[in-house]
């Protein structure tokens, strides 16, 4: 039963901090850090489970890429990160808040491998991917190289949306 208190514990854990972070911004962070070092054992231990979290999400949308094989793939995966985004808003602005820490480095570099040898579509080179970030940090942010690539793709006439099977997993609507 420990096993389980332990998923359970970070899983509140992760989505206290995320909604903190969403009504009052990245700063909040700093008042989690001693709750966050007794559950994780450091800081990059928890954003790496929270960049895991959303990684999942991702996964979970591009498999129906995967099974519908579209003709345009690269709009596709970009509607399925887009779908991921806006079911996880809240780890959207955790990642965000983190962004540019070393320990996120690996699994963004993981999971762009990982997108590639599945869809055949690297994230990094969907349309928009090369802008500059607007505001604060860099490109080793996922949330924000994927918000680059939907602007870049609803520019070039894809409307981001994924058939509306993501509306209806993430209750929220377009």
């Amino acid at each position: 039963m420990s096993g389980w208190s332990q998923v359970r514990r970070r899983y509140q854990l992760v989505y206290a901090v995320a909604e903190d972070i969403t009504r009052h911004g990245a700063r909040a962070l700093d008042g989690w850090l001693a709750e966050i070092d007794a559950e994780f054992g450091d800081l990059g231990a928890f954003l790496k489970d929270v960049q895991r979290r959303w990684h999942t999400a991702v996964d979970a949308h591009l498999d129906g890429v995967l099974e519908r094989q579209p003709q345009e793939m690269a709009a596709a995966v970009a509607a399925a990160f887009a779908a991921a985004d806006r079911a996880n808003a809240s780890l959207v602005r955790l990642l965000d808040a983190a962004d540019g820490h070393p320990a996120l480095e690996a699994g963004r570099q993981r999971h762009r491998s990982e997108v590639l040898t599945a869809t055949g579509v690297d994230p990094a080179a969907l349309p928009g991917a090369a802008e500059e970030p607007t505001g604060r940090g860099d490109d080793r942010c996922p949330i924000r190289r994927t918000r680059r690539v939907l602007r870049g793709a609803r520019r070039a006439g894809d409307s981001g949306d994924s058939g509306g099977r993501s509306r209806q997993m993430s209750g929220r609507s377009a």
